[in-house]
């Protein structure tokens, strides 16, 4: 009988370690955690200082910078801060289609666990003076370890019309992952409130 024990007990305490060594990830992004400056951003990522930190023109605390062409499957990374603290990271590939969005969603369930969210955006839309036409945003979101790290996924597709042509249709899509240090944002959002 004691034996019996002894081996239950063994076998909870493996699969309770097993489950406390399980790989959580890193609160950040890839090589670097939430709160860190754009000077140890660039550190890591070899980014030279001819890249420009760019201030935003909705709120002066807000700052970014981009990388084009990182990989044949990546188009742009955005690495975005509040008073110098790294809070998110977009990441836009190239290939925008439905079956790079079905492989993407896969990868980041297997490491950020089940989708929590989606919502979808319809519109009209005015991206240059002769051009209108209707979007369509998909956002699926990864929250398991929220409001310490969002993961979303963006799907955005714009059909087009030029005014002088009305049969001409041209499509522009864009497919990213967002990752976002959820909490320092509202809580920054709310100090800007006064709360």
């Amino acid at each position: 009988m004691k034996k019996i024990i002894v081996f239950i007990f063994l076998v909870m305490l493996l699969s309770a370690s097993q489950m406390i060594s399980q790989e959580k990830p890193i609160m950040g992004y890839d090589k670097v955690v939430w709160g860190v400056s754009s000077k140890e951003v660039r550190k890591v990522y070899n980014i030279d200082k001819n890249t420009v930190l760019e201030t935003s023109d909705k709120d002066p605390n807000v700052t970014h910078f981009y990388q084009e062409n990182i990989s044949d499957a990546i188009k742009l990374r955005a690495f975005s801060f509040i008073k110098d603290k790294l809070y998110q990271v977009i990441i836009e590939y190239k290939d925008s289609s439905d079956v790079t969005l079905k492989k993407l969603q896969s990868i980041v369930e297997n490491k950020f666990g089940k989708q929590t969210d989606y919502k979808m955006e319809t519109g009209d839309t005015f991206l240059l003076m002769f051009e209108k036409g209707r979007y369509t945003r998909d956002i699926y979101t990864f929250g398991k370890y929220s409001p310490e790290l969002v993961v979303y996924i963006s799907h955005y597709t714009v059909s087009l019309k030029g005014e002088k042509d009305v049969n001409n249709l041209s499509k522009e899509n864009f497919l990213g992952v967002i990752y976002m240090w959820k909490k320092f944002e509202d809580e920054y959002d709310a100090s800007q409130l006064g709360f």
